[in-house]
């Protein structure tokens, strides 16, 4: 709204100041009649300057704050996907991790977050189980008879 208001008022100079400065050149003329409105109206312009220098604090202090309170966030929930992680590893090794489910432990993450985050921390996770598929898979495709 203030770079409006600037723009306004050179706006109404311009046609009050139109006919100052005839014998000029047009460039010379047009720069005359900006330095005027200048000094006729430098109250009110430095005045919406101050304004907006306020206004472009303010905004980047919201900012800032934002931004901290976002971060601040992003790290709570690392924190609680973390610990979900470390429930569902525990559950894994207890073999109880078939019955465990995030929401009914306080969390709002899908189990595929929380299995994504726990493979993280513990990539081997899951290779007893593998191994055991994969030789179960063997022992049930046995010798082939013709």
């Amino acid at each position: 709204r203030i770079p409006a208001l600037e723009f306004g008022i050179f706006a109404l100079g311009r046609l009050e100041f139109a006919n100052e400065f005839p014998a000029e050149q047009a460039d010379s003329r047009k720069h005359l009649i900006d330095a005027k409105i200048f000094l006729a109206y430098q109250r009110q312009l430095n005045n919406l300057s101050i304004q907006e220098s306020r206004l472009r604090r303010h905004f980047e202090k919201d900012a800032a704050a934002l931004r901290q309170l976002q971060e601040s966030r992003r790290r709570h929930r690392k924190s609680q996907l973390d610990e979900a992680a470390r429930q569902y590893i525990a559950a894994v090794h207890e073999e109880r991790h078939d019955l465990w489910e995030p929401d009914q432990n306080g969390f709002e993450f899908s189990m595929e977050e929380v299995e994504v985050r726990a493979i993280e921390i513990e990539p081997d996770l899951f290779a007893e189980w593998a191994d055991e598929n994969a030789a179960a898979s063997v022992r049930s495709s046995g010798p082939r008879q013709n």
